[in-house]
């Protein structure tokens, strides 16, 4: 079926998402009884908090540690370390007034610190099973160092060699794009011999992002939808249909409307067709590229078209928590939206095992065994030596 943008006023934007949520399986107590027991825990401030990935660049600062205490910060990218990650974590759990555990998060594309071959590189390997164990490797080490979730697959498929980010994925075609985003979640998230080994993955840039133009990032280009469904949609069915636990949005627009506030490709595709129920996050500030890009006047605006199209989780701009709960009381958002998106999270949680016992992800001495062990040299270098292609001129 095809499907055409209609463009709507901000809080026709909200209505329709909201009940696209209240109709469909994401309400946040869907026979989820411990995260439904932890989110009457939280004030509307703390579901919002939920929803904020801040980054920790260097050391973390005062004003960082303050919204920690607040309970206003839902998820890290950028700490690492396990010992690091667990003096942070316990700020959170308990110096907090609900203690939920914070989710760290980082960009762990080919290898954690045992470097493995760039994506494009492992994907002339055509070895799905070699590349299933790269993956393996890297959630290993990822998850021994107190990282519980990873920005990949990067499935975007791009034929413009002078897009740097063209290393990421695997190549031009989108049939070995899809086998190789398949590979690397299962990699990622069912690999370990116990949960504790395993990372969760988020597919990303969803979508089109890698049709860029002459090789500039951060571009908008328009794509038409046969493109869109023949060349950049199948990598991401693929990565959903093997269980990825998240996706990301991409900076680039369908129909003149950046990703982030396309509700044709969030709820139309991603939700309808698509059938992904999990946690939708920004990339890095794209709720204010919204404003900066003229889709939305206001920051409010912004962060009501990003509620419109069902994203969850905003990547350190932290418009959603300063500004969520004011858009709640005056009855632009719903508290039953806030309720599924921090519920979102709360799954994440979950699944990486934190909700139960928010300390044991973090072992230093695990940690030292895992890093650049034997297994993970031995196993790289057999990917490596599978990834090399001889060119002849």
């Amino acid at each position: 079926m095809l499907y055409r943008h209609t463009k709507l006023a901000a809080p026709c934007f909200v209505l329709l998402a909201a009940a696209f949520m209240l109709a469909g399986p994401l309400a946040a107590d869907d026979g989820d009884a411990q995260v439904a027991e932890w989110l009457g825990k939280l004030t509307l401030e703390e579901k919002a908090g939920q929803l904020n990935l801040i980054a920790i660049e260097g050391d973390i600062t005062e004003e960082q540690l303050e919204l920690v205490r607040a309970g206003k910060v839902g998820s890290v990218l950028k700490s690492n370390g396990a010992e690091n990650n667990l003096a942070l974590q316990k700020i959170a759990v308990e110096e907090s007034r609900a203690g939920v555990p914070i989710l760290f998060q980082e960009d762990v594309i080919h290898g954690y610190r045992t470097i493995a071959p760039v994506p494009l590189a492992e994907a002339a390997s055509w070895d799905m099973e070699a590349i299933r164990k790269s993956a393996a490797v890297a959630a290993r080490e990822a998850r021994s160092a107190g990282i519980q979730l990873t920005y990949a697959p990067m499935v975007d498929v791009s034929r413009d060699p002078r897009w740097g980010r063209i290393i990421e994925a695997a190549g031009e075609d989108p049939y070995l794009n899809a086998r190789v985003a398949e590979a690397r979640v299962r990699g990622f998230q069912e690999s370990g011999a116990d949960e504790s080994e395993n990372l969760l993955a988020t597919v990303k840039h969803y979508a089109a992002y890698g049709a860029a133009l002459a090789g500039r990032d951060y571009n908008l280009r328009d794509v038409g939808e046969r493109e869109l469904r023949e060349v950049h949609l199948p990598p991401f069915k693929a990565a959903i249909d093997a269980g990825v636990s998240s996706v990301m949005t991409a900076y680039s627009a369908y129909d003149g409307v950046p990703a982030t506030a396309s509700t044709f490709l969030m709820l139309d595709v991603l939700r309808g067709e698509l059938g992904f129920d999990g946690l939708l996050m920004t990339d890095w500030e794209t709720i204010p590229n919204l404003v900066e890009t003229g889709v939305a006047a206001t920051e409010d605006e912004a962060v009501l078209k990003a509620v419109a199209t069902d994203v969850h989780m905003d990547m350190t701009s932290q418009l959603y928590v300063k500004r969520l709960p004011d858009l709640v009381r005056s009855g632009q958002v719903s508290e039953a939206w806030l309720d599924q998106a921090a519920g979102q999270v709360l799954r994440l949680k979950q699944k990486a095992g934190l909700l139960d016992e928010p300390y044991s992800a973090f072992d230093a001495e695990r940690e030292k065994k895992e890093i650049l062990s034997e297994r993970n040299i031995h196993e790289t270098r057999e990917i490596a030596k599978k990834s090399m292609v001889v060119l002849k001129n």
